[in-house]
């Protein structure tokens, strides 16, 4: 679901090369003005391709139908100036913006297609949009690339003295003036050099690392006009977007009786609703009909079984209120990395929706596009964010729940045969939460069964040659996945004289960047934890001659490990957690120690069994 604006014109569809950063954008320059009640912007790109691995195959610029984009002037020219390809309007060609999951949309892509030959070339285009609906007047960014560096870029919005706008931008990248004259103001902001942003281990998304220019006015013009002085005033026009969609069809209704009709309790109620959406209706992207920001009615979703995030949830919300039970609309940023939503800057900063359901004691939040998850489940792809509940002039910025450390934790038991070295085998107990839990649910509920075994093969802490049996436990309503079998593991122990050297599985840990090389803070925004048992049946021939016992405790997490002997078998048990933290450059370096000192103790564990 894209509930971004359409001031958006950062290229979503082009094939880029880039090898060695090679090629450069020398200028962006863009400029934005309030024509008689429409936005009109100005693009200008000059970009430099070094090479045929550096080449952009095809430009695209997205914009909406009903929007008038043109062309000012477009071609190729060489570093000396000579020119190779001139662009016209008939060389262009449009196409639809669909991606994978977008059944119907209208938005639009115009292309051209770039030389494939004389490099190194210049590509320049300059090209105005005009737009009689927007909300910001810019979310803009110097960087057009995420992979290729910046030589020159400006930002210049006009409007008139009397429009209250609020900014938002990096003083120390921009340099910001404005000026007033014939009753307009213009504002502009200049950057030079900018480099390519890297996304670094546990560091923040790329979008959040890039400079951007946020103009957002007090009041705009979307369907109809609305204001951003106010949360609750965003989302009166939100309510106003909203009305007259959450009609059932008369046969929904029927369906609706039968399902509920034992049915007193509202938990179990909203239950029932949920898993009824989930069984009869599947995810399609609808980007259609006033810049793809209006959701479909419920009766479309009754009839065609299918919808985005804003048509299901707004079908989801009917059912409950066809039983008297109230919800609210909420957008939010989805998505497996948390961006940065700033509570100060009122507009449309979320591309997905979920529903808030206000309970006696507490609030259940629906998840609406997933059909694995179990009612109230969140989940990584919407926990701990901003969320706006829309509920007309009492609208609200709130957070949706974390994830917290135990509903994430992964717990794995194995029990290892060691009385016949020449055939180990290994029985398995295995429980999945968080985003493991996700993901496993999803395969299941899918049928994706070559998938399943892939992932649990991924995960083992021995490396696996083959499993050789598994069961699942998968319930509907459960917050984990159980898996229990066994497996013929790759050797993990060696023989040295009359003793056996038993290696304990490393722990999966990402490579950190270097102390002097790291460029971005830390940003955990989901905890991590593992606990492992290892249970080695030695018998009565061979005793431990020496055990492990290692703990590293910080504010970051702990790593803990510590085997024992008891009736003939040595049991390990390992745990590591990391917190949900957000850790400065400058302290960078103590959370690399923590991760290099688990790395040492890791390199210790190992068990001497003697007879």
């Amino acid at each position: 679901m894209k509930l971004a604006t359409t001031q958006i014109l950062l290229i979503l569809l082009c094939s880029v090369c880039f090898a060695q950063n090679k090629s450069e954008m020398l200028l962006h320059r863009e400029t934005v003005e309030l024509v008689k009640g429409k936005l009109v912007t100005q693009k200008k790109l000059e970009i430099l391709i070094g090479s045929y691995e550096d080449r952009i195959e095809t430009f695209s610029i997205l914009f909406q139908e009903g929007d008038k984009l043109e062309i000012n002037s477009a071609g190729v020219r060489s570093l000396t100036g000579k020119k190779i390809a001139t662009f016209k309007n008939r060389d262009f060609t449009e196409s639809s913006y669909v991606d994978g999951s977008t059944f119907m949309s209208d938005q639009k892509l115009k292309n051209i297609k770039l030389p494939t030959r004389d490099f190194p070339y210049i590509f320049e285009i300059d090209y105005s949009l005009e737009q009689a609906d927007y909300i910001s007047l810019a979310q803009w960014s110097p960087v057009y690339y995420y992979a290729m560096p910046v030589r020159e870029a400006s930002l210049e919005v006009t409007v008139p003295e009397d429009l209250n706008i609020k900014t938002d931008y990096d003083s120390d990248i921009f340099e910001f003036q404005s000026t007033t004259s014939d009753n307009q103001t213009t504002y502009s902001w200049t950057a030079q050099n900018i480099p390519v942003y890297q996304r670094e281990v546990f560091g923040p998304p790329i979008s959040d690392l890039i400079p951007k220019v946020w103009v957002v006015p007090d009041q705009f013009h979307y369907a109809f006009k609305g204001s951003t002085q106010t949360w609750q005033d965003f989302g009166k026009w939100l309510t106003k977007m909203n009305t007259d969609l959450e009609e059932l069809t008369a046969t929904e209704k029927i369906k609706i009786d039968q399902l509920t009709t034992d049915l007193t309790d509202e938990k179990e109620i909203i239950r029932a609703l949920y898993y009824h959406m989930q069984e009869n209706t599947r995810y399609v992207n609808v980007s259609y009909g006033i810049g793809g920001l209006k959701p479909y009615p419920a009766s479309y979703v009754c009839e065609n079984q299918f919808g985005d995030c804003k048509a299901l949830t707004i079908y989801m919300k009917a059912l409950l209120k066809y039983k008297g039970i109230e919800s609210f609309y909420a957008p939010v940023y989805g998505g497996e990395e948390r961006r940065k939503v700033n509570p100060d800057i009122v507009a449309s900063q979320f591309n997905h929706v979920i529903l808030a359901v206000p309970l006696k004691q507490d609030t259940l939040w629906l998840e609406n596009t997933a059909s694995y998850l179990p009612t109230g489940y969140l989940g990584t792809f919407t926990q701990g964010r901003k969320t706006l509940v829309v509920n007309n002039e009492k609208s609200q910025l709130v957070d949706t729940p974390p994830l917290n450390i135990d509903d994430v934790r992964n717990e794995a038991s194995y029990s290892i045969d060691m009385t016949d070295l020449g055939n180990v085998k290994v029985n398995f107990n295995q429980t999945y939460r968080g985003r493991e839990f996700e993901t496993l649910s999803y395969y299941i509920r899918d049928g994706k069964t070559n998938w399943v075994n892939d992932f649990l093969m991924n995960r083992f802490a021995f490396n696996s040659t083959e499993i050789l049996s598994k069961e699942i436990n998968y319930n509907r309503d459960s917050l984990n996945v159980k898996v229990n079998g066994q497996l013929k593991p790759s050797a993990f122990h060696r023989k040295i004289g009359n003793d056996i050297l038993v290696s304990v599985p490393d722990l999966s840990l990402p490579k950190l960047e270097n102390i002097d090389e790291r460029t971005s803070p830390i940003r955990i925004d989901i905890p991590i934890a593992q606990r492992n048992t290892y249970t080695f049946d030695i018998g009565d021939s061979y005793e431990i001659r020496s055990n492990i016992d290692f703990e590293v405790k910080t504010e970051f997490g702990i790593y803990k490990i510590q085997s024992s002997q008891q009736n003939g078998s040595v049991q390990v048990i390992e745990e590591f957690e990391l917190s949900r933290a957000h850790i400065s450059k400058q302290d960078y370096h103590l959370f690399y120690n923590f991760f290099k000192e688990i790395e040492g103790l890791m390199s210790k564990n190992v068990i001497v069994l003697s007879n």
